[in-house]
């Protein structure tokens, strides 16, 4: 049945290696001359059930690998005038290449979802994982390489109602994932990745779009496809609701087409595939679309098989039986209309987009559940598992798909003491943890060992599919993993839930951030900002002399050989108009912060003025939200944001327990940050707030004025110690972050002791080896550890109870002599840092529903004693003005009477490093440090 070959036809004669169709603006063009490429598509994928194509992957027909189908179908879409076919299904392991090499003769283009059948982001249960990652970027693989291959779509339909919004996030995901692998791996330029999505409500449609368009480039789609039927029967442009859409879409900053249309029903009738008209076909190639739409893809080329149990869909246009194909009468109607379709298009050259503003994101609501500001996180096979191998409860890996289901449905239930929360995602609040990457026999194995903890490891049957093992590696050793992955650049998890995440990836995406030799006289190339004694000293590096400047407060003696300081106020609302016109508008290039977290945000504020999208922020701290709070007061336009870092310091517990040959975290920025230590000199980077001093190396601002010392040796040993801090992974060759486990991780350890050895020191006033002498000191650790465990646990599913007991146990004796920082700055009437401990654990548990009865009790307590001794030091302090020799408060003095002895001690200490260090040899070409910046290198 070709009567209709005789007419002229698109692509006929066709030639090898077709021109990539290129992407500009919201249009397509043909890349060598520009011409405006408007699609003219057909659905081309057969079912499973069919007779005909086949595929070794029973689950789905993969009609690109069956050369014969293609040579019997290709006439036939040359007759309806076709230039571009839709494949659904592609089976990566397969020879595709004789039939995507037909199709590039017969001049037409291919279209190709990234999903199939088999393996799919589930709207219901949806998921960014392992086995879908690996799916996706297989066909990548597979086609990338042909010039008629337009592009890749990540998922359709997969938001289908309001019920199914949450999908939307692990699209998205899938979006910057793919997109980033094409780049990461060089393909062939362009290759546009988007997504086709089901034409539902106006509001629901609205929230779909911006969503896809709003936020990082790297995020958003490059094309946006619509399957909508709205167009029934004989229509026409505004009851279809087609003049809606073209002015919905007016202003999309990517290009839209149709990637299904072809209703078969009519005013509630089915007049099925024989009377479909298409006379849609005219209104979207004519002058009210086509400078909005670029073309449509007609469904579909087969009818289905009426062997099928629901008969068939009467969408085809053509039946297949064996190799015997039969059209159908709607194959002549569209024919007719896409041969008769002339859209008038522009040229690239001539074509300037006006429409290149993103929308903005939606905001959750009654029909949206997606938050804007985070994403799941890019999958990796070897964090999932290193995680399954911390397990000591696992899932057996001989359970079939249906059985890994079924156990996940129970064990994920209400009743089963969140077991799941490790891999289970809230898309309203943008909470994704890690393990959601992993496949479902992993994640059911975290579930059952999480389950196994929670009844202190009395059974790991689970009716058979659960088996005791013996972990082989330490969850110190996965955050180490993915430590090393993101030195090396090799990859590991993206968690897009922080902020300064976004920031990260967004200058690496546009390569915005670049420095070289050239600019570094011109702006500082580094800065550090530390506490002093209610202010913060600011240390300025400039490339000038290869010498530090620190600028002292005013009426402060000044250090020899040019050292000076520069002094900010503690809070940025102290300043006056007058003191704001006096601080230094020299910009900052690089700063490093090391105040103490809850005073981070006002410390940023002071030189916000100085630092740009070119400059690298360093925060140092324990605060969880301190990132975040930053970006809320000060960046709440990522656009505007500088690159931002994550550190550690002041670490004091081992890394796991029973491994005290790892790394143990203490004041040593370089062991957090891979352990770059020096090993030949001894020094270590040490920048830390440390009480009312900032140090590094062994030089104390402190005391600088007071005891110069060997000034020059000093200076030469900072220079040194700040030389290795810029050579460390994470500050070189425009690598990321601490990876977010490992923050966490290390965030956690140190917020456990803190939120449990401070407020029971400060209650019980003893030393720390005394604090669990008893049973009831037993009893209130136990109940605090357990409760911050439980939170933390949402966060860092592999943290077992037994760990978290062990840290502050093991914190507690190896400090057993020392008195507890918290209850010395009750002593002494200085403000405590509990809001951001205890307080923290409190507002997470409230935000998860769970009891966090006794940190509440214990905080309350806590802060009520350290005011009324405040008051009583504040007493004590004026009677003193008014008259001299009056002693402290009763309370005030037993409380501190123990300082002066931990103070001698430290002091001595550090006393004895600074010597031993002094007296070792300097290598000479540490001594005149090539500093270079922090900011990204160039792409």
């Amino acid at each position: 049945m070709l009567s209709l070959l005789l007419l002229p036809l698109f692509g006929v004669l066709g030639s090898a290696n077709l021109d990539p169709i290129v992407i500009k603006g919201s249009k397509l063009f043909f890349k060598s001359n520009g011409t405006q490429f408007f699609i003219k598509g057909v659905a081309y994928q057969q079912l499973v059930n069919d007779t005909g194509a086949s595929t070794a992957n029973s689950a789905f027909v993969d009609n690109l690998a069956d050369s014969a189908s293609c040579k019997r179908d290709i006439p036939y879409l040359q007759q309806l005038g076709a230039n571009l076919v839709r494949v659904y299904s592609v089976d990566p392991q397969q020879d595709n290449s004789e039939c995507m090499g037909l199709l590039d003769k017969a001049g037409i283009y291919v279209l190709t979802d990234l999903a199939n059948t088999a393996t799919a982001i589930d709207s219901t249960n949806p998921t960014w994982d392992v086995q879908l990652y690996q799916q996706y970027t297989s066909v990548i693989d597979a086609l990338q390489n042909y010039s008629n291959v337009i592009g890749f779509s990540v998922g359709n339909e997969v938001v289908n109602s309001t019920n199914t919004t949450s999908a939307a996030a692990f699209v998205k995901a899938a979006v910057r994932d793919v997109k980033a692998y094409i780049k990461s791996t060089n393909y062939r330029s362009p290759l546009g990745v988007g997504y086709a999505q089901k034409d539902l409500s106006e509001a629901l449609n609205n929230h779909m779009v911006n969503y896809f368009n709003c936020g990082d480039d790297a995020d958003i789609v490059d094309f946006w496809g619509l399957n909508s039927y709205s167009w029934c029967g004989p229509s026409n442009y505004v009851d279809s609701n087609y003049s809606t859409l073209t002015q919905d879409f007016a202003t999309y900053s990517a290009p839209v087409f149709f990637s299904e249309y072809g209703s078969n029903g009519w005013k509630g009738d089915e007049i099925g595939a024989a009377g479909r008209t298409f006379t849609e076909v005219a209104a979207i190639y004519g002058s009210n679309m086509s400078s909005v739409f670029s073309g449509g893809i007609a469904f579909k080329y087969f009818e289905d098989n009426s062997s099928l149990p629901s008969g068939p869909d009467d969408y085809g246009l053509a039946t297949v039986v064996g190799t015997t194909i039969s059209t159908m009468s709607d194959f002549n109607a569209l024919a007719t209309q896409l041969q008769s379709a002339s859209p008038t298009g522009t040229n690239a050259a001539q074509y300037t987009p006006f429409n290149t503003a993103k929308r903005a994101c939606p905001t959750v609501d009654t029909t949206w559940q997606v938050a804007a500001t985070a994403l799941p996180p890019t999958p990796n096979g070897g964090w999932c598992s290193c995680m399954t191998s911390t397990l000591s409860c696992k899932a057996k890996g001989t359970m079939t798909d249906q059985q890994v289901s079924d156990e996940l449905s129970w064990i994920c239930g209400p009743d089963q003491h969140s077991s799941c929360l490790g891999f289970s995602p809230d898309t309203s609040t943008g909470f994704y943890p890690t393990y959601g990457m992993c496949n479902s026999l992993d994640k059911l194995s975290l579930a059952f060992n999480t389950y196994y903890e929670y009844y202190n490891k009395t059974n790991c049957d689970f009716g058979g599919f659960g088996t005791l093992v013996v972990p082989t590696q330490s969850t110190a050793s996965c955050a180490s993993l993915l430590n090393a992955a993101a030195a090396t650049g090799t990859g590991g998890p993206t968690y897009s839930g922080t902020a300064s995440t976004s920031a990260s990836n967004t200058a690496a995406a546009s390569g915005s951030k670049k420095s070289s030799a050239a600019n570094l006289s011109a702006t500082t190339p580094f800065s550090v900002m530390g506490t002093g004694v209610g202010i913060y000293i600011l240390g300025i590096v400039f490339l000038a002399g290869g010498l530090i400047t620190l600028l002292l407060p005013d009426g402060t003696k000044h250090v020899a050989d040019g050292m000076r300081m520069e002094v900010y106020p503690k809070h940025s609302d102290s300043l006056g108009p007058e003191e704001l016109s006096k601080i230094s508008s020299r910009p900052i290039l690089n700063l490093i912060t090391t105040v103490r977290s809850r005073y981070a945000a006002d410390a940023i504020a002071q030189v916000k003025h100085r630092l740009s999208r070119e400059s690298t922020v360093l925060v140092s701290g324990y605060g969880l939200g301190l990132v975040d709070k930053i970006f809320d007061r000060h960046y709440p336009d990522s656009k505007s944001r500088p690159t931002f870092y994550r550190l550690l310091t002041g670490q004091r517990v081992w890394a796991a327990p029973g491994h005290e040959s790892q790394t143990e975290h203490k004041d040593d920025l370089a062991s957090v940050m891979k352990q770059q230590r020096p090993k030949k000199t001894g020094f270590r980077v040490n920048i830390g707030a440390l009480g009312q001093r900032l140090r590094i190396g062994p030089l104390e601002l402190r005391n600088v004025a007071e005891n110069p010392g060997s000034l020059r040796e000093r200076e030469k040993r900072t220079r040194y110690l700040i030389n290795l801090l810029l050579r460390a992974p994470f500050l070189s060759d425009g690598a990321n972050e601490i990876p977010r486990e490992l923050m966490l991780y290390l965030c956690f350890t140190k917020l456990l002791s803190k939120s449990v050895l401070g407020p029971l020191a400060v209650m019980r006033e003893c030393r720390n080896g005394e604090l669990f002498a008893d049973a009831a000191g037993r009893e209130i650790g136990t109940s605090l550890v357990f409760e911050a465990w439980n939170v933390m646990r949402r966060y860092l599913p592999t943290l077992q109870l037994s760990q978290a007991l062990d840290w502050v146990t093991k914190e507690a004796q190896k400090t057993s002599k020392q008195i507890h920082p918290m209850l010395l700055e009750v002593a002494t009437g200085i403000e405590i840092d509990i809001n951001d401990l205890n307080g923290w654990i409190i507002e997470q548990a409230r935000r998860f529903g769970i009891p966090c009865d006794r940190h509440e009790r214990i905080m309350a307590m806590v802060k009520a004693k350290a005011e009324r001794i405040k008051k009583e030091v504040e007493a004590v302090e004026a009677a003193k003005r008014e008259k001299t020799g009056i002693s402290r408060s009763r309370d005030s003095e037993r409380l501190a009477e123990p300082l002066d002895k931990v103070e001698v001690k430290r002091m001595k200490k550090a006393e004895a490093q600074s010597k031993n260090l002094g007296h070792q040899t300097m290598p000479d070409h540490y001594s005149s440090p090539n500093i270079q910046p922090l900011g990204k290198r160039g792409t």
